[in-house]
């Protein structure tokens, strides 16, 4: 890890190496995914390209609505570049 780590550029790290098989793939063998999505509203150029600069006030409650009804939903198949095969 240490020889990776220091090849990568400074916003990627390697902290764990998992034995995976020859044919895997990372995109269609995933068991799960985590998104986290961020928001700021006070100018910082530190954080253009990390999170999305929304100057407004936010309705939390309204955020809170939107996350639930995406959350009843399972099936994403319509967002996908090429169609699943799994």
């Amino acid at each position: 890890m240490y020889k990776m780590n220091a090849i990568l550029p400074n916003d990627i790290v390697v902290k764990k190496l998992i034995p995976v098989l020859p044919d895997a793939h990372c995109r269609f063998d995933a068991i799960s995914r985590v998104y986290n999505y961020y928001i700021y509203n006070h100018k910082n150029p530190f954080l253009r390209e990390k999170a999305f600069y929304f100057p407004y006030k936010l309705d939390i409650n309204k955020l809170k609505q939107a996350a639930a009804i995406v959350k009843e939903y399972d099936d994403f198949t319509s967002f996908f570049k090429t169609k699943y095969s799994g």
